[in-house]
């Protein structure tokens, strides 16, 4: 099993010096307005013999990796232009939703690093959202806070991933400066047949309005949870029955020009 995991590491550690990694967008659907709003930008591995996979199971095994950083660092700026790039051809301003690994979250740079980004790029940060998980923000809470509010300063929006898989209990909402949850696809797929699920679900949405915090659900597949969750009043939508993730010059095909609504 060492012997898998060291030579699974050694190929995407070549994957990264080949420049294999690529980025795919999942659109995010706002349930009120009933557009897409934003997408997150999802890494995708064109894998000489298997084609385009997501590499993101590997990642956990590959934290203390030299290339971990700056792969991050290439999805950060790569997602940041391909956004200002479609403000240029015309298209109505979307946010663009990006993970954090780890490594980048506590590297003592992360902010002079965000802040050359968004400069070459020419990407207005109010357009920009950085995911973490809920386990990084609970590791140190009052250094975690710390940084949060500094990210925030920028106009950058912070958002919870995968909301309900880790420790974070709805009481501690009000300790972070969020801005958007995502309710973990777990939750969702079992709706609306699965009562429990359902209640805790709805419970989430209400306490994340009192503070002002925005809900994203994943991991939509079916016309069923979707008509939950907007009688539920969550904000908004992702998953396949939305939208699969696509390469960049397909995403332009779902967004509103400018002119639009002028």
């Amino acid at each position: 099993m060492k012997n898998t995991s060291n030579k699974t590491q050694e190929d995407l550690s070549q994957a990264f010096h080949k420049h294999e990694f690529l980025l795919y967008y999942q659109p995010q659907w706002d349930i009120k307005e009933k557009k897409i709003k934003g997408v997150e930008a999802l890494i995708r591995w064109n894998h000489p013999r298997q084609g385009i996979i997501n590499p993101a199971p590997y990642f956990e095994h590959a934290q203390e990796e030299s290339w971990i950083v700056p792969l991050g660092e290439w999805i950060l700026e790569e997602s940041c232009r391909t956004n200002k790039l479609w403000q240029t051809q015309g298209y109505q301003p979307i946010a663009m939703s990006v993970n954090l690994f780890p490594q980048h979250f506590y590297h003592p740079h992360l902010f002079k690093w965000i802040e050359q980004v968004l400069e070459r790029t020419q990407l207005d940060p109010h357009y920009l959202d950085l995911e973490i998980t809920e386990l990084t923000i609970m590791d140190d809470i009052p250094r975690i806070n710390k940084i949060l509010n500094r990210i925030k300063g920028k106009g950058i929006r912070i958002a919870i991933d995968d909301f309900g898989t880790g420790y974070t209990s709805i009481r501690y909402l009000k300790d972070f400066p969020i801005n958007i949850l995502k309710i973990d696809q777990s939750f969702i797929q079992v709706l609306p047949q699965d009562q429990r699920y359902a209640e805790v679900v709805t419970h989430i949405i209400g306490v994340a309005h009192q503070f002002d915090i925005i809900v994203i659900a994943e991991g939509i597949e079916t016309w069923p949870q979707l008509e939950f969750l907007i009688q539920q009043q969550c904000d908004m939508a992702q998953g396949y029955f939305i939208s699969e993730p696509l390469p960049a010059d397909q995403v332009v095909s779902l967004l509103n020009p400018q002119f639009e609504n002028s």
